[in-house]
């Protein structure tokens, strides 16, 4: 009598996100070891990416990197969106108009923008600082203070604050007056007498939990009684081994804030909830692989973002093509070591994934919920399932495993995969199967979803209709498969032309065995 087939239910595979530090070791499907363009969808699956549309037809002249993009709110509640780019500043997603105005001409574009007082404000290093008010130009504010080429600024207390060009001496303004520096409530304060470690330069600014945050590049410094600094400013903590390395790294994610280090993104929070050592870095399943790609990109060129309704953040490395994303709707609880090697602490962390081809040069999330990309040119919205309609690839892999009780301890013969997906119209997926830790795949297969076709007779496309939408359906796609082994892997890659793509579960069809062994 034959052998029956033994089945093995994958639900939600690759949905725990990318683990590359771990990629040799068995992790399991629910991990991912490759990854390009994916998600992870409402329900937890994995899923592909969207896309991203230009907002306005002609490209500026010339095509420069739009490097820095802000939602400027003006006196009468009116959203007027601010990006820069060729030495220029722009007004206007849609239809672009020149605002640059009588600033002394600007030489490059990493322009960090608030809003203040209803009016826009904005530094880079080696420039001054800036204003806008209303429908009017950017003009030059001529502030009564010596800091005449500020590069960080932070807008909070009713007061900006600024960083001077010798990155240790921050400037706070007299509430409400962003040009007055000197005299009123204004002051200073010299982060060279605070430092812990030696010397330092300061990188960022940041409010959390109603505390001014400095990040230097080896040390954090948490400030209490920043509402009244003359009187009440206080050193509550200073986090000294660990320190930010790009100023537009910096996000408030609900009530944490996220930071690049030289060793990935850290968490603020987590820090300061479980103790300075080790590291929070919630970016540590991938960190050998950032850690390469940190090296090698200009930090002046990387740039963040943070969609709340999504909960997730973003993360461009333009030079290296990749945008990380890390999932905070999602988390993955991991033991974590502690000062006791004996003791180990569990830890949430975010699930993530990378893109590359959509390579933005600057991002921001608008109060009524876009992602707003900077481009070659242009401003990009992030939408649909095209890169500007051109088609794009989605792939993962899943962790090595050997499936769990007697299955995992003898060999595999697999007969049949069906693989539930959801996707809309015509989307071709290519399966994929290894063994054995072996780095080429031993064969694959190709479905296409024909959601515009009548299901399949021999159930390679079975819909149901009546449950989703047309742009949403779910299908049953099934692989015959062949090979054998211990151990294995599952892949999964297709070309991304308009339509969604989210991985459900995956069923596998096997026979098993037991392994022989020589005698010795």
């Amino acid at each position: 009598m034959a052998k029956p087939q033994t089945p093995f239910s994958i639900v939600a595979p690759g949905s725990l996100g990318l683990n590359t530090k771990s990629a040799s070791l068995d992790l399991g499907p629910l991990w991912a070891t490759d990854v390009k363009n994916a998600v992870i969808a409402t329900d937890g699956t994995i899923a592909a990416r969207e896309g991203w549309q230009q907002t306005f037809e002609t490209p500026l002249s010339g095509e420069p990197d739009v490097k820095s993009i802000h939602e400027y709110i003006d006196s009468s509640g009116n959203r007027r969106i601010i990006f820069a780019a060729g030495n220029k500043i722009y007004e206007n997603e849609n239809n672009p108009v020149d605002v640059t105005g009588t600033i002394p001409e600007p030489t490059d574009d990493n322009w960090k923008f608030v809003t203040f007082n209803n009016k826009c404000l904005g530094v880079q290093k080696d420039h001054c600082l800036i204003r806008k008010e209303d429908g009017g130009d950017f003009e030059e504010v001529n502030t009564d203070k010596a800091c005449s080429s500020p590069y960080e600024i932070l807008s909070a207390w009713g007061r900006v604050w600024i960083v001077s060009n010798n990155k240790q001496t921050i400037f706070y303004s007299d509430l409400l007056q962003e040009d007055t520096f000197n005299g009123g409530s204004s002051g200073l304060l010299d982060m060279q007498t605070v430092w812990s470690r030696g010397t330092d330069e300061i990188v960022a600014l940041a409010e959390f939990n109603n505390l001014l945050v400095v990040m230097g590049r080896r040390q954090v410094v948490l400030f209490q009684g920043a509402d009244n600094p003359n009187q009440d400013l206080a050193i509550v903590d200073i986090i000294t081994n660990i320190g930010c390395i790009a100023r537009d790294s910096v996000q408030n994610v609900g009530p944490d804030v996220l930071f690049l280090s030289e060793d990935g993104v850290i968490s603020l929070a987590r820090n300061l909830e479980t103790g300075s050592l080790p590291i929070s870095n919630v970016t540590e399943n991938v960190s050998n692989s950032l850690a390469l790609i940190i090296r090698s990109e200009n930090t002046d060129n990387i740039k963040s973002v943070y969609n709340i309704e999504d909960g997730y953040y973003l993360i461009t490395f333009p030079t290296s093509n990749r945008v990380y994303y890390l999932s905070f709707r999602y988390l993955t609880d991991q033991d974590r070591e502690t000062e006791d090697i004996s003791v180990k602490a569990r830890i949430s962390k975010p699930r993530i994934t990378f893109w590359t081809d959509i390579t933005p040069t600057s991002f921001h999330y608008t109060q009524d919920g876009r992602i707003l990309l900077g481009k070659e040119g242009v401003i990009g919205r992030y939408d649909g399932y095209l890169d500007n309609g051109e088609e794009y690839d989605f792939e993962m892999k899943t962790g090595w495993f050997s499936g769990e009780g007697e299955i995992g301890t003898t060999k595999k013969i697999f007969k049949q995969a069906s693989h539930v997906i959801r996707a809309g119209f015509s989307v071709v997926l290519v399966f994929e199967w290894y063994y054995d830790y072996q780095a080429v795949g031993y064969d694959s297969g190709v479905r296409e979803i024909e959601a515009n076709a009548a299901p399949s007779e021999y159930g390679i496309a079975e819909y149901g209709l009546s449950e989703y939408t047309a742009n949403n359906f779910v299908s049953t796609l099934v692989y015959n498969m062949s090979g054998s082994g211990k151990t294995f892997r599952l892949g999964y890659k297709a070309r991304i032309a308009g339509s969604n793509l989210e991985l459900q579960r995956t069923e596998l069809f096997m026979k098993t065995g037991k392994i022989n062994r020589r005698a010795r």
